[in-house]
C-alpha cells in the first residue's frame, strides 16, 4: 500500500467543502494533481497553499480562479452554457470571418436596422432603404426576407435547390438550408449560401444608403446593360488532330450570367495554341469596339495566360495575334485570367459545336442557343460547383 500511494493518490478526487485540501498536491480538479499539468512556464503563486483561497461566501472567485490557475483547470470548474445546435453552423472554415460575424449579428438580431434601434431608445427617420419606401419601417424580415427585393433572391435560389416553403421568419429560412437533404458533396454549399445571400443583401442596402452612384447604360441587343459592371467573356479554340480542323468560340456574359453575345467560327486548320490565340483575338476585340468593358478575359489554356501576360515569350508561330491583342488589350480596361476547364464549358461547347455546321454561328440571345448550351449557361448562372473526381488503382507489385 506504501508502495503504490503516489498512484493512488493521482485516482482519488477530494471533493472541496471547507477548503482545507492542497491546492497543488491533491487532485481536486478530477485532472490530477496540478503539480503534474501545470505548464512549466506558468508562474506559481506559492502565498496559496489552500483551495480555500479560492473560495468565497457565495462560491467559487471565479475572478481569482481564471487569474492564479492554468486554463485546464478554468475550464472544468467554470459553468459552461449549453451549446446551441445552430451555432455549429454558424461558424465553419471556408468562409470569411467578417460573414460568418455579420450572420452571427443577424441570427441574435444585432444589425442595426430601424426596429432595433427603436428597442435601444435610439432615435431615427423610419424609412426602409431596401425599397426606398417612406411609409415601410426597415425591419430584419422585411430587409433580409420579406422584402421585395428579398423575396425575389430567395425564390430565385430556393427554386434553384428545390425548396418550398412560406417565407415568414428569417431563421426559418436558413436552417431549412442547413438541413436540406441532398448529395453530400453540396452539403458545405447549402451551409454557406445563406451567409452570402444575407450578406448580399446587407452591402446592397448600405450601398443606398449612403448614397451609392447610379449607373450608366448602353442598349445591347435590345437590353439595357450596366457600363460600370464587368463583363466576362470566355474563349476558347478547338483543334481535332493538332494541327488539324480548328475553331475559335468566345461567349460574353454580364455579372449575373446573362449571355450578351457568342461567336465560333471555323478557322484554317491549325495546331491548338494558334486556334485559342484567334479565340482570344475575336472576344476582345468584340468586347472593345462594342463597349463592353471593363472586361474578364477568361482561357483555360494556360500557356495562351502566359504568353499574353509576359511570363513566357511569344512563340513566332502566334507573333501576329499576340500583337493585335496587346493593341485592343490597350484600348480599354481589360483583364486576362485563367479557368479551369469546368468554368469554361459554354466556350469549349461552342468551338466543338461549329464543326457540325459550316462558316460562322452567331448567338444574341439566351433563345438562340442549342439546349445543351442552354443547360451550360442555367447551370452557371445557379453556382453550382463543378467536381473533378479521378480513381487511383493500387498497382500490383512486379
Amino acid at each position: 500500500m506504501i508502495e503504490a500511494r503516489d498512484q493512488v493518490d493521482q485516482q482519488r478526487w477530494w471533493e472541496p467543502r471547507n477548503g482545507s485540501c492542497d491546492v497543488r498536491e491533491d487532485n481536486w480538479t478530477k485532472i490530477g494533481s496540478l503539480k503534474q499539468v501545470i505548464p512549466p512556464d506558468f508562474q506559481i503563486d506559492t502565498s496559496i497553499e489552500e483551495v480555500s483561497h479560492f473560495m468565497n461566501a457565495e462560491g467559487w472567485d471565479v475572478q481569482k480562479l481564471h487569474d492564479k490557475q492554468p486554463r485546464s483547470a478554468w475550464n472544468l470548474l467554470r459553468k459552461k452554457a449549453q451549446t446551441s445546435v445552430h451555432f455549429s453552423k454558424l461558424w465553419f472554415k471556408g468562409v470569411l470571418f467578417k460573414i460568418s460575424f455579420f450572420l452571427w449579428r443577424l441570427w441574435k438580431f444585432k444589425i442595426p436596422v430601424d426596429d432595433v434601434l427603436k428597442r435601444m431608445n435610439i432615435s431615427i427617420v423610419s424609412r426602409c432603404r431596401c425599397c426606398l419606401n417612406p411609409h415601410q419601417e426597415e425591419t430584419v424580415q422585411h430587409l433580409f426576407l420579406t422584402g421585395e427585393f428579398a423575396a425575389e433572391i430567395w425564390q430565385y435560389y430556393n427554386a434553384a435547390v428545390g425548396i418550398i416553403m412560406p417565407r415568414i421568419q428569417i431563421h426559418q429560412t436558413i436552417v431549412q438550408w442547413w438541413y436540406m437533404q441532398g448529395p453530400t458533396k453540396l452539403n458545405l454549399v447549402m451551409q454557406a449560401a445563406p451567409a452570402f445571400i444575407c450578406w448580399q443583401l446587407w452591402k446592397r442596402r448600405n450601398t443606398i444608403m449612403h448614397g451609392g452612384k447610379m449607373n450608366k447604360l448602353k442598349v445591347i441587343n435590345g437590353i439595357n446593360y450596366n457600363l460600370q459592371q464587368l463583363f466576362k467573356c470566355n474563349t476558347d479554340g478547338a483543334s481535332r488532330g493538332n494541327p488539324g480542323l480548328s475553331s475559335a468560340a468566345f461567349c460574353i456574359r454580364d455579372e449575373v450570367g446573362n449571355l450578351i453575345y457568342a461567336g465560333v467560327r471555323r478557322i484554317s486548320d491549325t495546331t491548338n495554341i494558334t486556334a485559342e490565340s484567334i479565340a482570344i483575338l475575336d472576344g476582345i476585340e468584340f468586347c472593345i469596339k462594342n463597349d463592353l468593358v471593363p472586361v474578364m478575359i477568361e482561357s483555360d489554356y494556360l500557356s495562351m495566360i502566359n504568353i499574353i501576360q509576359g511570363i513566357w515569350e511569344i512563340p513566332w508561330k502566334i507573333s501576329m495575334e499576340v500583337k493585335k491583342i496587346n493593341f485592343w488589350r490597350n484600348k480599354g480596361q481589360v483583364q486576362f485570367a485563367h479557368i479551369l476547364r469546368e468554368g469554361n464549358a459554354l466556350a469549349d461547347f461552342l468551338a466543338n459545336l461549329v464543326f457540325d455546321f459550316a462558316g460562322t454561328v452567331q448567338f444574341h440571345s439566351f433563345a438562340e442557343l442549342p439546349a445543351g448550351a442552354k443547360k451550360i449557361l442555367n447551370v452557371d448562372k445557379m453556382m453550382i460547383p463543378n467536381f473533378r473526381s479521378k480513381i487511383y488503382r493500387n498497382r500490383e507489385p512486379d
